[in-house]
């Protein structure tokens, strides 16, 4: 017969130290693994209110050629119609556009703020007033994004432009701090 020699196991204390020090490498872990996440959704929301932003750029560019296709005498009810809306007196801010204050989520203008509410059945998009409504999640036209037109001063007559201010803000998933995503386009009328 054999004889074990003074074998003994782990000791309670040395048990438990590793049962504490595992458990501090999977806290810190899951803590890694949760702010990767909140990036990715961060990141996301980003790109579809970019997304967004883009689309609202695309209509703008549609309706200004199809007002510039009818020689600025567009037909009601036309895409046309929908730009020279936009580039009138309820829309149109006069003067150059002011610096942007990043600080703050409202619209330099909210009584000309306006967005583009396009769907299947009206790709073009209709003009429609910005109320200031948040949005649930990331912004969308309507609800924490928003458009603003500003005539551009000092150009020749022959290639005046609008500088349209494209905002959207949204407090991000996570608690993170506000998010915002601005674009400027300059579209020339020909006025």
């Amino acid at each position: 017969m054999m004889k074990f020699r003074d074998t003994r196991g782990d000791t309670l204390i040395e048990v438990l130290l590793a049962m504490a020090i595992l458990t501090v490498m999977i806290v810190g872990a899951i803590g890694v693994m949760n702010f990767g996440a909140a990036n990715n959704q961060t990141a996301v929301e980003h790109s579809q209110v970019r997304s967004a932003i883009n689309g609202q750029t695309a209509m703008l560019q549609y309706l200004r050629d199809d007002y510039m296709v009818q020689f600025g005498q567009p037909l009601a009810g036309s895409a046309g119609a929908e730009w020279a809306t936009i580039i009138g007196p309820s829309y149109l801010n006069t003067g150059a556009m002011p610096a942007i204050d990043d600080a703050s989520c409202a619209p330099i203008n909210a009584a000309k703020a306006f967005y583009l509410d396009g769907n299947a059945l009206n790709p073009a998009g209709t003009v429609t007033k910005y109320t200031g409504a948040l949005p649930a999640t990331y912004a969308q036209p309507g609800q924490g994004l928003w458009v603003e037109a500003f005539r551009v001063v000092g150009t020749n007559p022959s290639e005046a432009a609008v500088d349209f201010l494209i905002r959207g803000c949204w407090s991000a998933t996570y608690n993170a701090p506000l998010q915002q995503e601005t674009t400027i386009t300059r579209l020339y009328d020909g006025k």
